[in-house]
């Protein structure tokens, strides 16, 4: 966990500050950042969740309410383009930002984690909120 947590800030800000054109450089250092993420997942699922239940639930919240956030930035389809048709109203285009800022922020990983928690919660005999 340790090496997770050192290397996979490192490799985040690495791909910040890469140059547009530097494909493979991003490429090896997404990779890295895969495996680091499989890695914890795993032994996470070795180790169990051992915190309090009441931090767990905070960190619930808190992934709750950055999902949130994110949602909220994302474009609003109708608004934009009316309720037509995605392909006659250009709102593809929009589609295709929505799922660039999902991926971007990590949104499938938030999904995860938030079930993740809920998961252990549930285990333990809280039911989230």
């Amino acid at each position: 966990m340790i090496e997770y947590s050192r290397s996979y800030p490192e490799s985040t800000n690495s791909l910040e500050g890469l140059p547009p054109n530097a494909f493979d450089e991003r490429a090896r250092l997404k990779s890295r950042r895969q495996a680091l993420h499989a890695e914890a997942a795993a032994r996470r699922e070795d180790l169990g969740d051992e915190r309090p239940t009441s931090l767990i639930a905070a960190e619930l919240e808190s992934l709750k309410a950055r999902l949130g956030e994110v949602e909220a930035s994302k474009t609003d389809i109708v608004k934009q383009h009316g309720s037509s048709a995605p392909e006659a109203s250009g709102a593809s285009f929009s589609q295709d930002i929505n799922r660039q800022i999902e991926a971007g922020q990590g949104v499938g990983r938030m999904r995860a984690e938030i079930r993740h928690l809920e998961q252990e919660l549930e285990k333990r005999g809280k039911a989230p909120s």
